[in-house]
């Protein structure tokens, strides 16, 4: 609805495309790599504007295919509707999914990437990577088979972190 105006934001998408295998920019980890310089991350994203507006949207499957440009276009228009609210990018938790679990460095490059956009957009970051919720005991903490979707107790240890890094801020 147009007339619900929210204090804060809470950003919590990645699990899926984690999962799932949307394919990360190479570019953009590039910028990453380098120390992701503002006008590096500039220039990336201008791009990324530019393609959305030339090809008159993004379609899954069609315009965007990369996780990355998802990702900030979705910030930017959150940002743009709600430019009053205070915004807190959460990063992914770890699970034993079998993608996570064979591609560690693609868990690690994601949460780089909610890392740097967050920062970009000037949100606060909630690192849900933290060593709480592990490979290991993360069936402790969801209801599912690949633990993506959490219990009760999966959702506290996550209002724990959303509350300390507000709390921070």
């Amino acid at each position: 609805s147009d007339d619900i105006l929210p204090d804060v934001i809470l950003v919590y998408m990645s699990a899926n495309d984690m999962n799932g295998g949307s394919p990360l920019d190479e570019s953009f980890a590039k910028i990453i790599a380098n120390g992701s310089k503002r006008e590096e991350i500039d220039a990336w994203f201008s791009e990324t504007v530019g393609r959305r507006e030339r090809e008159g949207g993004a379609e899954k499957g069609k315009t965007f295919l990369s996780y990355d440009a998802v990702y900030a276009l979705s910030m930017m228009d959150m940002k743009k509707k709600y430019p009053d609210a205070e915004f807190y990018c959460l990063t992914l938790q770890e699970t034993n999914h079998p993608n996570t679990l064979k591609r560690p460095e693609r868990f690690d490059n994601m949460n780089k990437t909610i890392r740097t956009l967050a920062e970009y957009f000037g949100a606060t970051v909630v690192d849900l990577a933290n060593d709480e919720i592990t490979w290991q005991n993360c069936h402790a903490y969801a209801g599912d088979m690949h633990s993506l979707h959490p219990t009760a107790a999966g959702h506290e240890i996550m209002a724990e972190n959303i509350v300390r890094a507000m709390y921070n801020k």
